[in-house]
């Protein structure tokens, strides 16, 4: 006899629902990170055009590095809590920054 997940799929599909739910009340559903990476595509767009093209790229890129802590800090002053701890979704979003920030120097590199 074959053991079965005591789980059916509408119960995984309800947890992985209230899941995202989770995110996104306590994440703002993100506009947060939205504006703060606006805000510094913004700045480099300003320093390309006051400076020159290599400055606007240092910018993106220190700036691109900073979104998620600038964002995290404006989560805390804004009193969003964040996700619960049980939340099954809790590394997605530092799993894909990581990526993101491993990306910049092969675009600074692209840049030259």
């Amino acid at each position: 006899m074959t053991e079965t997940s005591s789980m059916d799929p509408m119960d995984k599909a309800a947890t992985i629902i209230e899941a995202q739910s989770d995110m996104c009340k306590g994440y703002a559903n993100g506009y947060l990170g939205v504006i703060v990476s606006g805000v510094i595509w913004l700045i480099s767009a300003l320093v390309a055009y006051f400076f020159s093209d290599k400055q606007a790229i240092w910018a993106l890129l220190i700036g691109g590095v900073l979104i998620s802590p600038i964002s995290g800090v404006i989560e805390k002053l804004t009193g969003l809590k964040g996700h619960n701890a049980g939340n099954p979704l809790k590394n997605l979003a530092m799993e894909s920054t990581i990526w993101m920030i491993m990306c910049l120097p092969i675009a600074y590199g692209l840049s030259l």
